[in-house]
Order: structure tokens, then C-alpha cells, then sequence
């Protein structure tokens, strides 16, 4: 079977782990180490394989980011901009997670630069990914509120 190379996109899996720290809602964000965008942060996140489904490469993305096992993830949105990221055609899936004190206190060591940031205090975050932390903001918001 011949497929037709329009009808091709990769996927991005985004997750955004949240946790409440004194009442203050924040977020883990990463240090991106190379360019574009070097310096600036953004959401754990990994392309798609052809092998799995998008909650193991969400979980598998939670591991090795934040070195915690098995969370809870919910789907939030699907970001499809043509151009959302310069040079390839990727759509961005985003997840969110919630994880207690407990969770954090039991991590492994990664390898990457996280940091919780408070979500009223967000630095500069790369491609889309600071709208697409928006959005997911604004979905928590209105799940803990109904």
C-alpha cells in the first residue's frame, strides 16, 4: 500500500505536571540546552513512536524528565497549527498531570534541568509551548472548578 506523504504528521506528546505547593498552583518546566531557543524553557515532552500509544510515551515522558512513575494523565488538547514548530510537521498532543509532595519526595535523578515554576510567574518557553501551557491552565482551572 502506497501512501500518500500529505497525509503524514508526527506527533509530539506534551505533558504538563502540575502540583500545589502551599496553596500555589505550579508547573515543571525543562531548560532547553540547544537552539533554537537555548536557555528558554519547555514542557516535557517526546515525539511519538510507532511502536506505542500516547499515554505510554506521556508516562515514558514523566520518567524520564521528572523521574516519577505512573501518574495520572488526562488529554487536554491537540494543537495542529501548520506552522507551530519552524521546520517539520508536527501536531503537539498535550496531557496533564497532577502530582503531590509524596510523588516529588520519591523521584529518581534525571539528567535534565527542571524547575516547578508558580504558573502567575512563567519565563520564556519555546515554539508554542507557552500557549499550549495556556491552554492547559485554563482546562485545570475549569475541571477543579465544576
Amino acid at each position: 500500500m502506497n501512501i500518500d506523504r500529505r497525509y503524514i504528521n508526527q506527533i509530539e506528546v506534551l505533558t504538563n505536571i502540575f502540583t500545589l505547593d502551599k496553596g500555589n498552583l505550579k508547573v515543571y518546566l525543562i531548560k532547553r540546552t540547544s537552539e533554537p531557543y537555548k536557555g528558554y524553557w519547555m514542557l516535557p515532552s517526546n515525539l511519538l513512536m510507532t511502536t506505542e500509544t500516547i499515554d505510554e510515551c506521556a508516562q515514558a515522558t514523566v520518567l524520564d524528565f521528572l523521574g516519577i512513575q505512573d501518574i495520572y494523565l488526562k488529554q487536554c488538547n491537540i494543537f495542529s497549527k501548520i506552522d507551530r514548530l519552524p521546520n517539520d510537521r508536527i501536531l503537539g498532543n498535550s496531557l496533564i498531570g497532577l502530582v503531590n509532595e509524596a510523588s516529588l519526595l520519591k523521584k529518581r535523578k534525571t539528567i535534565y534541568e527542571g524547575v516547578w515554576f508558580s504558573i502567575d510567574e512563567i519565563p520564556k518557553m519555546v515554539f508554542d509551548h507557552g500557549t499550549i501551557l495556556k491552554d492547559c491552565i485554563e482546562h485545570l482551572k475549569e475541571c477543579l472548578t465544576n
